[in-house]
Parts: C-alpha cells; structure tokens; sequence
C-alpha cells in the first residue's frame, strides 16, 4: 500500500499542477466551473467543478498540507474511490461509492501495510464476509462473519490473539438461529447453546477435555426449565437443580 499512496500522490501532484493553471469560471448567478479551492476549517479541499457540480478527483490536505484524502466525483456524487491517509502518509481507509453511497469492498489499514478491516458493500448496505484483525498483531484473524442486507448470517466465528477459536455463533438475518459454541483457551469446546429465532432452547457444558460433559439442560419460552444435571468427569450426576420458568423450584 505504501506503494499505491506514492503512485497516487505524484498523480494527484501532476494532477493539481495542472489545475493550477485554471480557475473556477463563475460569477454569483452562474454555477461554478473549473478548478477551486475550498476552505472547511483547517482543511483545505482542491478539485473541479462541472456546471456546478463537483467532478474528477478532489484532493484534502491538513493544515500542514499533508494529504489527507482522495475522492473521485461525477455530477456532484462521490463515484469511484475514495482514499483516507494517516499523517504518516500510508493509506487508512480505501472505499468504492456509486452515486454517494458506499457500493464495493471497504478496507481499512494499519500503517498501510496490513489490513485489519475488510467489509463489502451493496448499494450502501454492508453484505457478504467481513474480515477483522488485532491491531497489535495484524495479521492474526480476530473474527470472520457473513452479512445479508446489513444483518449477520450464517456462522461467525471468533479467535484468540494466538489464532485459537474462542467462539462461533450461528445467525439468521440478524438473530440466534442453530448452535452457538463457545470454546476453552486450548480450543476444546466448552459449551453448546442451541437457539431458536434468538431464543435459547437447550444448554450443554463439557470439562476442559471438551468432550466430557459437565452440565446440561433446556428452556421454555427462554427461561430454565425442568432439571438440568450437573456431572463430574466421570459422566456420574453429581447435582439435580429443578428449575420453573427460570427459577430454582
């Protein structure tokens, strides 16, 4: 990445040379046309207009003149990419609008080299697999999920800082739907919860050895019902707790 921002850097450079050789035409009832420069607190913002829409590339620098954003423009509307800078100069955010709104991939970077965030779009609607990473190690995956219509779904799974799973849910247009598993720091399973529409049916919690099970038991309407059992690793009951409407009976 840090390639890419020095290409676009001496291009947005030869681009704003260029410009500098015309202004925006306009008088004031007519709309702007050509090259201006705007002022919106300590930043500055360079770009065309056309007809009195913004149009190609819009340049942002900070108060010590360090770029600090790209835009592409057509009619007035962000299309095209869009590019934010650290004051490093690396590249932070790299995003794809259509007519205004976010439509394509989304990623954001650590020091422009690794990619932390990874996020796809359609028609401004976050939709399909989404990709996070620790920021202190950046290219160990922290959590892996599918969007539909800006709502998760399907499985989500999520990870240690030593790249061992910790959790995986299950998810349907937004809510809890199949088993949600959650596991020990040696990646053995710890417990399953199965759902319903996001409301929890049945409960069942293993020792470290993730096979052997230490607790089950179930639930009506979302509340503890009946007897859940405890064991001890020896598959022996060990305790009976009998619950109604999530409370001890």
């Amino acid at each position: 990445m840090k390639k890419l921002s020095l290409v676009l850097f001496i291009s947005v450079l030869a681009f704003t040379t260029a410009a500098q050789n015309s202004t925006a035409q306009s008088s004031n009832d007519a709309p702007k046309n050509g090259y201006v420069t705007e002022k919106e607190g300590n930043n500055v913002f360079c770009g065309n207009y056309v007809n009195g829409q913004k149009d190609g590339c819009w340049v942002q620098y900070n108060e010590k003149k360090q770029i600090r954003g790209i835009v592409e423009y057509s009619n007035g509307k962000q299309n095209g990419i869009r590019l934010t800078f650290d004051r490093q100069g690396d590249v932070q955010y790299e995003e794809f609008y259509t007519d205004g709104v976010l439509n394509g991939t989304r990623k954001e970077y650590l020091r422009g080299n690794n990619i932390i965030v990874f996020e796809n779009y359609v028609n401004g609607i976050i939709n399909g697999e989404v990709k996070k990473y620790y920021r202190d190690k950046p290219t160990t995956l922290m959590e892996v999920s599918n969007y539909v219509d800006g709502q998760k779904d399907g499985i989500s799974k999520w990870y240690s800082n030593q790249n061992v799973i910790i959790a995986e849910y299950s998810y349907s247009l937004g809510k809890f739907n199949g088993t949600n598993k959650l596991y020990y720091d040696s990646g053995a399973l710890m417990s399953e919860e199965t759902y319903n529409n996001d409301v929890p049916i049945s409960y069942k919690e293993y020792f470290n050895d993730g096979v052997t099970v230490k607790m089950t038991g179930s639930y009506t309407n979302g509340l503890k019902e009946g007897e859940w059992l405890e064991y001890n690793n020896s598959g022996d009951v060990v305790k009976r707790i009998k619950y109604s409407k999530g409370e001890v009976k």
